[in-house]
């Protein structure tokens, strides 16, 4: 089965970490032959870029690129007088017919897929609303978090359009369902919560005896909750101002990350570690992980499956998937905390309290660990691996 996924751009986030192990796991498994579209490469992040193609070995659809000759150049500028004057885009015409051969050239002619699946919303919209038209492919989309906070009129009627073309939709969360309930529409029949996952045969390393690490491994943005986990290792330690106790913090850097790596710069027990590609390698060295998020779209971070795949204890907010995802077959898996602050983010102090307790309980800690290798049962990545071929079969076969 030749499968066609495509997704805005190879940036490090859970879409993007999700869709990287789930081609692995179909070039394991060798039931997809997987080719990859990505819509807008230039806000790829290029060492993440590399490792997805070079670990995933996904065929890559090229982009329609234009060089800068001399004869194109003058015909983009005369594109853009004629534009202004005459209303007429002589070339920017030729270039869309150009670009529709490109698609029909690799999609039909030399690969011949055979489904698309989209991940993401504006590469759903892509998918439907133009290359639809063009090869006329099942679409499977995939709905993540961005799904959960469209409102306004013209994107929900964009919504509308992308499940009225879809063949199949795929959600990672039950939360992702509110946008039928404000389009007023029925869920597709070819439709199935996938959670996102990770492959089963991980492990945690012989954590320090020395030093008690508190981990967060997330996207570099205010809502992840960087600042209060930051604000709840300073109660921590002034607590107990000589123990061993650390925050690791990971995510891409940005202004934001700078700002709080400058912001707390004399505190040694924080301590930034930047990005890092494969996130498990950093997880396993955790005590504990951390994910104080207040992000609207949250629905089912991958950052809390990797935490539950590794063995270690959860403390986060009680938002989205999330209780869903720490439920196991006895005791808990982590701490949730629901309770605010006067301006309406996570508790600081319920965090500070949290750590705290798994700091001093370390038994307690151990067997919340253990839960949280019970609760990650469900994120298997052969379980969504094994739903996505259902779903891919049954609409090839509807269609044959």
């Amino acid at each position: 089965m030749k499968v066609l996924f495509v997704i805005n751009s190879l940036e490090i986030g859970g879409a993007e970490t999700f869709l990287l192990r789930l081609l692995k796991q179909f070039d394991e498994n060798k039931k997809v032959k997987a080719f990859l579209y990505i819509l807008s490469p230039e806000k790829n992040d290029t060492e993440f870029a590399k490792y997805f193609l070079r670990e995933t070995k996904v065929i890559l659809i090229p982009n329609l690129v234009e060089d800068l000759k001399l004869k194109k150049w003058i015909l983009h500028r005369l594109n853009g007088v004629c534009k202004r004057l005459f209303k007429h885009t002589f070339y920017e015409k030729q270039l869309e017919k150009k670009k529709k051969k490109h698609f029909k050239r690799y999609l039909q002619e030399i690969y011949q897929i055979d489904l698309i699946n989209s991940h993401l919303f504006s590469s759903d919209l892509f998918v439907t609303n133009y290359l639809k038209s063009i090869v006329e492919l099942p679409i499977v989309v995939t709905m993540q978090g961005c799904y959960n906070d469209i409102n306004d009129i013209e994107g929900l009627n964009l919504a509308r359009e992308i499940i009225n073309n879809a063949a199949g939709i795929t959600y990672v969360s039950k939360k992702n369902l509110s946008i039928f309930d404000k389009l007023n529409i029925r869920l597709l029949s070819n439709s199935a919560l996938i959670y996102n996952g990770l492959p089963s045969n991980q492990f945690s390393v012989k954590k320090s005896k020395e030093v008690f690490i508190v981990g967060q491994v997330c996207r570099s943005i205010p809502s992840k909750g960087m600042e209060v986990a930051i604000s709840a290792m300073i109660l921590l330690k002034k607590e107990f101002p000589s123990s061993k106790i650390e925050l690791h913090l990971y995510g891409p850097v940005n202004d934001y990350y700078n700002g709080l790596k400058n912001k707390y710069k004399e505190l040694d027990y924080i301590v930034f570690q930047n990005s890092i590609l494969n996130p498990i390698n950093a997880v396993k060295t955790f005590n504990v992980g951390i994910l104080p998020s207040y992000f609207p779209g949250e629905s089912c971070p991958s950052t809390i499956i990797e935490y539950l795949s590794c063995g270690i204890p959860v403390i986060t907010t009680n938002i989205g998937e999330i209780p869903e995802m720490l439920k196991c077959e006895k005791g808990k898996s982590g701490i949730m905390i629901s309770k605010k602050d006067e301006n309406n983010l996570p508790s600081v102090n319920e965090f500070y309290k949290a750590i705290k307790y798994y700091y001093e309980n370390e038994l307690r800690c151990l067997e919340d660990g253990m839960n949280a290798l019970n609760a990650f049962k469900k994120f298997e990545i052969t379980n969504a691996s094994n739903q996505y071929m259902e779903i891919y079969k049954r609409i090839i076969s509807e269609i044959k």
